[in-house]
C-alpha cells in the first residue's frame, strides 16, 4: 500500500470512528431518559469504555504501537470500569 492511501484509509477509518462516538454518545442520552439504576449504569459504562478504547486506539495512535502498549491501555480501561461499577454497587 502507498503512503497516499495508506492516509486516506486512515483518515476514512478516523471519520467512521467520530461518527460511531457521536452516535453512542447520542444512545446513551436516549437511554438515560429510560433506563435506571443498575441497567442503566452498565449500558452507560459498557458504552463509555467501548468509546475510549477507539479514542485510545484510534485517535492516540495505539493501534500501531506494540502490543504490550495496547495491553497496558486495555488493562487501564478495564480497571476503571471495574473501579466505577464497584463504587456504583457498593456505596459508602
Amino acid at each position: 500500500m502507498s503512503d497516499a492511501s495508506t492516509v486516506r484509509h486512515d483518515i476514512q477509518r478516523v471519520t467512521l470512528v467520530w461518527g460511531l462516538l457521536v452516535f453512542l454518545t447520542l444512545c446513551n442520552f436516549y437511554l438515560s431518559a429510560r433506563l435506571h439504576g443498575v441497567v442503566l449504569m452498565a449500558t452507560v459504562l459498557a458504552l463509555a469504555i467501548v468509546k475510549a478504547g477507539w479514542i485510545a486506539f484510534d485517535y492516540m495512535g495505539l493501534r500501531h504501537t506494540r502490543l504490550a502498549w495496547r495491553m497496558v491501555m486495555s488493562l487501564w480501561l478495564a480497571l476503571v470500569a471495574t473501579g466505577i461499577a464497584i463504587a456504583y454497587l457498593f456505596p459508602a
